[in-house]
């Protein structure tokens, strides 16, 4: 009996759970993510935009600002030129994180590959693979090209 009202209770915190994203995302206007997933661990929710233009992919992740406070931004550089972005935040009891990239070269970077190590170069940055760093809002607008908005995003 246990058992079954702490799954009843575990799925009724799930349903919630959704339904606050949905609401959220509905409320705000955001672009559809690709990829949502739901953990009754942590609680946690990971938002994933991983498909279209890199550019448009970041700048359906920075639509999520104006609406979120306590708001962290990380990126990482992959040895590949892959740069992703991880927006984390607070959802009631939830972790959450909204991620996306792009290749660097389709964001106006380069690639420097030396003997053992490899580093990009993006909007006056110079950035080591493999190492995930804070970021700022401001620095990613430059790396967009365009302050935060939401004209121009789409769903």
């Amino acid at each position: 009996m246990r058992a079954l009202l702490a799954h009843q209770s575990g799925t009724r915190h799930m349903d919630r759970l959704l339904w606050r994203l949905r609401s959220h995302i509905r409320s705000q206007n955001l672009p559809r993510p690709n990829t949502i997933t739901l953990s009754d661990i942590g609680p946690a929710v990971a938002v994933d935009y991983g498909v279209g233009e890199g550019r448009l992919r970041l700048r359906n992740l920075m639509a999520w600002i104006p609406g979120l406070s306590g708001v962290s931004l990380r990126w990482v550089l992959w040895p590949s030129g892959y740069l992703a972005v991880i927006l984390s935040t607070r959802m009631g009891a939830a972790t959450m994180e909204i991620s996306a990239g792009a290749d660097i070269r389709e964001l106006g970077g380069s690639m420097e590959y030396q003997r053992h190590a490899a580093f990009g170069h993006l909007a006056g940055h110079v950035m080591p693979t493999e190492v995930v760093s804070p970021v700022t809002e401001t620095s990613l607008n430059a790396v967009l090209g365009t302050r935060n908005t939401r004209a121009g995003v789409a769903a």
